[in-house]
């Protein structure tokens, strides 16, 4: 999966799980509303944190964590969004059959994927 982080498109994310009563939708348009915040704890940008993994893990440790916050700080980012697409896969007896157009909602999603 693809998707736009910025101005960039990443490929480093998994598909979402589809359980076996959700749909999948192939996404036509969709236009963000609104950021979501507070969705996930986020660590201050610190100098004392990092003196302090320094003693805990030592400098390679200190490096692969700010590399990870930093790759959190992308995946973290959410976005209220609404779009029209059609039903890709379902559930076998559901309200919606495959190709059939629907509006949707999208609570808490990336920018764009």
């Amino acid at each position: 999966m693809r998707v736009l982080v910025g101005n960039d498109w990443r490929s480093f994310y998994l598909d979402y799980h589809r359980s076996q009563s959700a749909y999948r939708v192939r996404v036509h348009a969709r236009c963000r509303l609104t950021p979501v915040t507070g969705l996930y704890f986020e660590r201050p940008r610190s100098l004392r944190l990092v003196f302090s993994y320094l003693r805990d893990v030592g400098p390679r440790g200190v490096l692969r964590k700010i590399a990870s916050r930093r790759a959190e700080a992308a995946r973290n980012r959410k976005f209220l969004s609404i779009g029209l697409g059609e039903i890709a896969e379902g559930p076998v007896v559901g309200q919606f059959h495959p190709g059939e157009r629907v509006w949707f909602l999208a609570p808490c999603h990336p920018a764009c994927v």
